[in-house]
């Protein structure tokens, strides 16, 4: 994994780790999609010994915890603490949901052997495009993700684009309005 050398950025994309930044303090979701929300290593760890002595119901009343994955939230926690040491991670950065939905389909559905994430802001609005290489979605219907995806990014006045390439594969593009100033600038 670590065969290029130690990353300078590090990305975590499950629910298990968004609910753990939540739990520590990080911004929730409808404060915009330009908020950073990182997870420490040292906040996991507490929280992994933490959340084992808690009841689930104890767990759904913490904020970004919903009730039915509040019993599975313990074992997450340990193991996200485990990752995080395996990697020798002390921060990382929570993906934001497009961004996930988008990698995860590739993951999932795709078939690909390279994806690659194109983000880029200009006039007001702050651009998404996923593209892979993978086998297409020819004539499909989009899943609950992207539908999901559709409705959160039309509540923000944006827009999505999903479809086949014509030279293969699938690309997703997400528009979305810039309401605030951004806090930092990313390259990808």
């Amino acid at each position: 994994m670590l065969r290029y050398g130690r990353p300078d950025r590090a990305v975590a994309t499950s629910k298990t780790f968004r609910q753990l930044a939540r739990i520590a303090g990080a911004a929730p979701s409808h404060e915009g999609a330009s908020v950073s929300r990182t997870l420490s290593h040292p906040d996991v760890t507490m929280w992994a010994e933490r959340l084992t002595s808690m009841t689930s119901a104890e767990r759904a009343q913490l904020p970004g915890v919903s009730e039915g994955r509040a019993p599975q939230l313990p074992a997450g926690a340990i193991v996200a603490d485990a990752t995080m040491d395996l990697f020798g991670l002390e921060t990382l950065e929570i993906c934001p949901w497009a961004l996930r939905e988008g990698v995860t389909n590739v993951v999932r559905h795709s078939g690909a052997r390279h994806a690659e994430v194109l983000l880029s802001r200009n006039n007001g609005q702050v651009h998404l495009e996923l593209l892979d290489d993978g086998k297409g979605c020819d004539g499909c219907e989009p899943g609950n993700g992207l539908r999901g995806l559709r409705e959160r990014v039309e509540a923000r006045d944006g827009s999505l684009e999903s479809g086949p390439r014509a030279e293969g594969g699938f690309r997703l593009a997400v528009t979305l309005p810039l309401k605030e100033a951004p806090r930092a600038a990313v390259r990808v």
